[in-house]
């Protein structure tokens, strides 16, 4: 199978971004159960050899996950967030645009990493004057799993990017009318980090066991997503009908 072609790289500023390091804090956990961002990101340094292979083998892996699921698009994927209007199910599956994916391939692209010695998550720096991505692992990164899943480290990558992107860790609730406004304005369908990394390493992710090939859809790619009838657009796409 021949992979899709790469999207041509756009600039980082494909949401509110900022040319510095950006932190979010919030009170909750979301369903990837990770930890609380720190208020400032730390400077970490070099990866040993060894670490530089697992990490570089992460985000291959991630790569060709989100790859896939541009393969897939028609059944994993929405072009239009706002045709699902008045579905009550989408509070329940959150829709994951076509240009998100890409936009996700395209800064991955651009990451490099580096390590925190703080028991802290994820989080990353964009160098001012260049397109490199500085992405800061903690050490609960290195027991992560290494195939897609809950608590994955392909998950914790889309997470990390996602916030690159310029999406919030969680949707916190408005302090002021100003505030409501403001984030109502942002898009009819708001995303968080959490929802996009909870999507894939929920609702995208293989059930089945792997023989050659997963046994819940016949994927024979490991590092894929699967798209028989569980995944959001199919559950919201049936209602619409």
């Amino acid at each position: 199978m021949v992979p899709p072609e790469i999207p041509e790289r756009r600039s980082f500023k494909t949401k509110s971004m900022r040319r510095e390091p950006i932190t979010q804090t919030s009170s909750g956990l979301g369903e990837c159960s990770r930890s609380l961002l720190p208020k400032y990101s730390p400077k970490g340094s070099l990866l040993s050899e060894e670490e530089r292979k697992v990490a570089e083998k992460a985000k291959q892996r991630t790569l060709r996950i989100l790859f896939d699921a541009l393969e897939k698009k028609d059944s994993l994927l929405v072009v239009k967030p706002e045709d699902f209007v008045g579905i009550p199910k989408k509070k329940t599956f959150p829709l994951i645009p076509l240009n998100l994916v890409q936009d996700l391939i395209i800064n991955l692209l651009s990451v490099t990493f580096r390590k925190s010695y703080c028991a802290i998550p994820e989080t990353f720096e964009l160098l001012q004057g260049s397109d490199e991505i500085v992405i800061y692992l903690s050490p609960h990164f290195w027991h992560q799993k290494e195939m897609l899943g809950q608590g994955s480290r392909p998950g914790t990558l889309i997470l990390e990017l996602s916030r690159v992107l310029g999406y919030k860790r969680y949707l916190g609730s408005p302090t002021d009318e100003r505030e409501e406004q403001a984030q109502q304005g942002q898009q009819k369908f708001p995303l968080t980090a959490s929802e996009i990394c909870s999507v894939f390493e929920k609702w995208m992710c293989h059930s089945g066991s792997y023989f050659g090939y997963y046994s819940c859809c016949g994927e024979k790619s490991v590092d894929s997503v699967c798209d028989i009838l569980t995944g959001p657009s199919h559950h919201l796409l049936s209602d619409k009908e």
